[in-house]
Formats: C-alpha cells, structure tokens, sequence
C-alpha cells in the first residue's frame, strides 16, 4: 500500500481547529505496510491526528499522535567529578521519557608544556522515569 503510487505525503493536526503541521516523510522508510516521517513543531500540546496523503488525497491512521512540551533539565548532580572520570551523573528533569538518544558529552582541556590538550567522550544516559536519567 505505501510503496505504490505517487507522492506520499503526512501531516499532523486537528480538522476542527485547522491547525496542521507538516510531517516529513522519509521516502527510504517506505514499505508496502509503513512510511515513517519526521515532525515539525506545533505551538499546542495534545492530541492530534496523523494523516496521511496519497497522491493529495487523505486517509487518517487510527489513534492519536500526543504532542508534549519538550524535555527539560531542572538538575544536575554531582556537579564536580575526578579528572579520571567514574563518576555517575543524576539527571532531574521533566518530560525526559520522549528523549530518544538520552547522552551526555564531557570535555576536558589541559596544557602540558608544550601544547593544549583536549578531550571530549560521549556516553549513553539510561532513562529511569520521566523525570530521572542516569549517566556514566
């Protein structure tokens, strides 16, 4: 069904309200049973209907699509660590369980003698609840 025909189109809103926001359609996630596509903002929170356009002409997936304010981070401990690192951060915050790649990048900047030394690590978070992550 997805992989035929022409153009693939989504669009997130309410018909009501007439308030629709594009869905970026990614044309290489098309199968004949799926099409997956990216969000763009919307200034409301709730629920909304997803709805997708073949070749112009509109069909609606069944369930709601529920846009959230976005994530926030409130709190941040310990906020000193050993400069061999080992410590674990706690994250506090709201919203966080909508994060899709939860990380946490750390740098680091020295001088020896002779020139400037930098360092940069990325590490995975795990999500705990929605308003606490943990990060290594």
């Amino acid at each position: 069904l997805f992989d035929t025909g022409g153009e693939i189109t989504a669009r997130i809103g309410r018909q009501g309200d007439n308030i629709w926001a594009d869905c970026i359609v990614d044309s290489s996630s098309r199968t004949n049973v799926s099409v997956e596509c990216t969000t763009s903002s919307i200034h409301t929170t709730g629920l909304y209907t997803v709805q997708v356009l073949f070749d112009g002409h509109s069909r609606d997936a069944p369930g709601k699509f529920n846009y959230t304010d976005d994530p926030t981070i409130v709190e941040v401990s310990p906020l000193k660590s050993f400069s061999s690192g080992g410590r674990q951060l706690t994250i506090k915050g709201t919203n966080l369980r909508i994060v899709q790649n939860a990380a946490v990048r750390a740098s680091t900047s020295g001088e020896n003698r002779r020139k400037r030394q930098a360092t940069e690590r990325t590490e995975q978070c795990t999500i705990e609840s929605d308003s606490t992550m943990k990060c290594p």
